[in-house]
């Protein structure tokens, strides 16, 4: 078995502890860990055998006791897809997978012309207890408001920035057997997920209104080919403050994407607006 070399931009970043849900953690676990609240945006079909699909990546997390899904709006309307369609998957106590639709659903909604492109976000919500189903365990427990954004962090104290995605070229379908006939009962969907280690650069006539641009680390060596089903990713940083200690800061999400690696994102200091609002108003679950 091949060792594998953890790139030198890496290796500080390595040495850090970093506190996730209370309790703090090494750097190069931070990514697993987070990554079990980063899943591939699913939608149920109305079709036996091609039940589910996946629509680019989002964020499963837990605000002041409530559980939200964070996408974009466009992983739905560029499928012609409606709120209803969402489902979280969870696991069944016989062992099989159990899609649930959400309590509530919300796409922004921005009055100002000049400004409509930040509507380009879609948020889910879900009860702790869904058809019967303890869900909240889905969530990471997120403090956006607690949280630091890149525009609140001096460059020179970002340690790495990385988003956590579900590119559409590491998606599959494989077969479900019946279990006493051994026939094909349906497709079940496979989706591999990977990481992208980012930078801050400066604007460009590419990049959108509103966003902040980001681009392949200039360290980070890989080719990330079609980056078709980025949207929706969550893009995390690590810095450190004056006394080294390590944190964990959230940027915000992935929008726009190109081949050449570079990236726009909604600043995390939005989202944490429009989080604050649905907060204030809270919903009516069955």
């Amino acid at each position: 078995m091949n060792n594998l070399e953890i790139p030198s931009f890496l290796v500080a970043a390595m040495k850090l502890s970093i506190q996730l849900n209370g309790i703090f953690i090494p750097f190069k676990q931070t990514v697993d860990n987070l990554q079990r609240f980063c899943r591939p945006l699913m939608l149920h079909n109305e079709d036996p055998l091609f039940d589910l699909s996946n629509s680019g990546s989002s964020l499963l997390f837990r605000l002041a006791g409530r559980n939200f899904i964070l996408c974009t709006r466009h992983q739905l309307t560029n499928q012609h897809r409606a709120p209803k369609d969402v489902v979280l998957i969870v696991d069944n106590s016989d062992g099989r997978k159990v899609a649930l639709t959400p309590n509530e659903t919300n796409f922004v909604q921005i009055t100002l012309p000049e400004q409509i492109n930040l509507s380009d976000i879609f948020i889910a919500e879900y009860a702790s207890t869904r058809n019967g189903r303890d869900v909240q365990s889905q969530f990471l427990s997120f403090d956006i408001n607690a949280m630091s954004s890149l525009r609140e962090i001096p460059p020179e104290l970002i340690v790495i920035i990385f988003a956590i995605g579900y590119p559409s070229r590491f998606s599959s379908f494989e077969p479900r057997l019946d279990d006493e006939e051994g026939l094909p009962e349906g497709l079940d969907i496979v989706s591999r997920w990977a990481k992208l280690y980012l930078e801050q650069t400066t604007p460009s006539a590419w990049d959108r209104e509103y966003r902040i641009p980001l681009k392949l680390h200039h360290n980070y060596h890989a080719d990330i080919g079609d980056p078709d089903g980025f949207s929706g990713s969550p893009v995390f940083f690590i810095y450190q403050d004056s006394q080294k200690n390590a944190h964990l800061g959230f940027a915000g999400m992935i929008t726009d994407a190109n081949k050449s690696g570079r990236f726009n994102i909604y600043e995390a200091t939005y989202i944490r607006m429009i989080m604050t609002d649905i907060i204030a108003n809270p919903a009516t679950h069955e």
